[in-house]
């Protein structure tokens, strides 16, 4: 599971995936140059391809950005593989990152394919540590105060629970009424957790409550 490696392995793996990605394009390069070679003199084909080289550019901008922006995010360690992240308008698990494009697994097992040159913003929902902040709603003929008391002792319990303690990063906190909407109120928990066990957090605090 890529949700319990480290920040360190998780960029490790990235980097790693790069490198395969890399040398693939300049191992089958330099072996159609070798086999060229074996038949034909590649000097004057080498000299007509800078000069090819140099028109295509002009027409690759945009891959160009790609690949820039591909090695400033690993250079930065923005995200790496097994991080859950929004781009784009996209969210997903990083499943591979190369220098022109990044890829997502969405939660309905889509796969996004995400130009690096086309991220602006990247929110990580799994770097350091990740929050479920779970809302629901009471009717407003319950006692909100014995409501309260039931949302800090389910809290409580679960935070002293042998299977969910060691995936909280701290102690659960119900910060009260939060909204007062047309049917009912509104009671907010907040559970941080460690990094990509919010979802799991926050479904086993609704089936409590």
């Amino acid at each position: 599971d890529d949700t319990h490696l480290s920040e360190l392995e998780q960029r490790g793996q990235t980097i790693s995936q790069l490198l395969r990605s890399v040398g693939k394009v300049v191992l089958i390069a330099l072996a159609l140059l070798l086999t060229l070679n074996v038949y034909v003199d590649i000097k004057p084909l080498l000299a007509g391809a800078g000069i090819l080289g140099l028109a295509v550019s002009f027409g690759a901008q945009s891959l160009v950005k790609d690949v820039i922006s591909g090695f400033f995010f690993l250079l930065e360690g923005q995200f790496a593989v097994g991080d859950v992240i929004e781009i784009a308008g996209k969210s997903g698990v990083v499943e591979r990152m190369t220098l022109r494009v990044v890829m997502l697994r969405d939660t309905n097992g889509a796969l996004h394919m995400v130009p690096n040159g086309q991220i602006t913003t990247v929110s990580n929902l799994t770097r350091g540590w990740s929050r479920a902040v779970v809302d629901v709603g009471v009717a407003y003929g319950t006692d909100v105060d014995q409501a309260l008391d039931i949302f800090r002792h389910e809290a409580e319990s679960l935070g002293d629970d042998a299977v969910w303690k060691d995936v909280l990063d701290g102690v659960p906190e119900v910060v009260g009424v939060t909204e007062l909407g047309e049917s009912g109120v509104t009671i907010r928990t907040l559970l941080r957790t460690i990094p990509g066990k919010q979802w799991a957090v926050g479904r086993e605090f609704r089936r409590r409550i």
